[in-house]
């Protein structure tokens, strides 16, 4: 196990001094060679890494679309070629949503090479020795690489793991050497204050104070619920006489505002043309297994706001909506919702669409 975080540039290597003895059996020269990052390999140096099968941790990430900040930064650190080795591994991996959530310019900051140091302490807090499916992970404490502690939350109630502050939105991702869990916060190792100089201090606060809700609106932001995005929908009408109550198509988008807080106006289009302007409160996802086959993540939200009737005359009501988000990649989001518009009369239709996310 590693006493200590200490480094220094000698031979061209950066090496993490202090190691006591290993008591990590199956896996001690993973967990060693994890505490050794060198720089670019020399060819002698190549010969020593294990073979590549196409299906190793790195490259399930880099073939996974919400992955993409995360395997940049990996390749950055100089720690692809140690998650390649056999290990077994268990990775909480931030999705590129969670990262978008730290203060704007904190990923250029780590990849600059004077914060290097920085950037591989935080990766490696994200690694735990040995593979620990969702089925096995237990309420506790984990030891991770960076030899600092997670704490994980099991909710069997809620089928909901938590990690730290950070929801598992996507567990048992599988890979030939260990098993991924996707995450939707980054997280920040609790030792870094006490051995990294001022920059990196002030660099650590700044994403600490992105793990925690805020107040301040920023429109288009993306919520712990996911992205913002815009997009089309198909509505089914259960009842009513407007055109929420009729099967019809419509405009949808979802603005975060906060983590916590979207606004969603959509238009949907028929007979008359209605307008729904809801804010909602938005949940962090949580995994669902409906089939029992295979786990995805959904982010549930509920809200209320106004429905605007345009016919002969402007008509204003009530309105109640609730939904949930499924995102499809980086870039889309599956959205369903019912709404509820109290209008001249009571309006209910479901709204089903894809949205775009930016």
């Amino acid at each position: 196990m590693f006493n200590c975080f200490h480094w220094s540039s000698t031979g061209g290597k950066f090496l993490a001094l202090g190691l006591a003895t290993a008591t990590l059996a199956p896996i001690t020269i993973s967990s060693v060679a994890l505490a050794e990052n060198t720089a670019p390999h020399t060819t002698e140096a190549k010969s020593t890494i294990y073979a590549q099968n196409g299906n190793d941790i790195v490259s399930v990430a880099a073939s996974n679309d919400s992955f993409t900040t995360l395997t940049s930064l990996l390749k950055t650190a100089g720690l692809t070629d140690i998650l390649q080795q056999p290990g077994p591994y268990t990775v909480f991996a931030p999705t590129d949503q969670a990262f978008a959530l730290l203060p704007a310019g904190t990923i250029e900051q780590l990849q600059q090479p004077q914060n290097r140091e920085l950037l591989v302490q935080i990766l490696r807090y994200h690694v735990v020795p040995g593979e620990l499916t969702a089925n096995q992970l237990r309420s506790g404490e984990l030891k991770t690489v960076e030899n600092s502690p997670l704490t994980v939350k099991v909710d069997t109630a809620r089928n909901q793991v938590t990690v730290n502050e950070a929801t598992v939105i996507q567990p048992n991702i599988q890979a030939s050497n260990g098993v991924i869990h996707a995450i939707n916060q980054v997280l920040i190792p609790p030792n870094l204050t006490g051995e990294q100089s001022q920059q990196e201090t002030n660099q650590t606060n700044q994403m600490n104070q992105a793990q925690a809700p805020t107040d301040i609106v920023a429109p288009g932001r993306a919520t712990r619920g996911g992205s913002s995005y815009v997009g089309v929908a198909g509505n089914i009408g259960i009842g009513g006489d407007t055109a929420l109550g009729e099967s019809n198509f419509a405009v949808i988008s979802k603005i975060g505002l906060t983590p916590t807080i979207s606004a969603r106006p959509s238009a949907l289009f028929g007979d008359d043309t209605v307008f729904l302007i809801p804010l909602t409160l938005d949940f962090a996802p949580r995994s669902v297994d409906p089939a029992g086959v295979s786990q995805f993540a959904v982010s549930p939200y509920v809200g209320a706001g106004v429905a605007v009737e345009v016919r002969d005359i402007t008509d204003l009501g009530l309105l109640l909506t609730g939904g949930v988000d499924v995102p499809l990649g980086q870039r889309l989001t599956l959205t369903g919702a019912v709404n509820a518009a109290f209008v001249d009369e009571t309006d209910v239709g479901l709204l089903l669409g894809v949205g775009y996310n930016f």
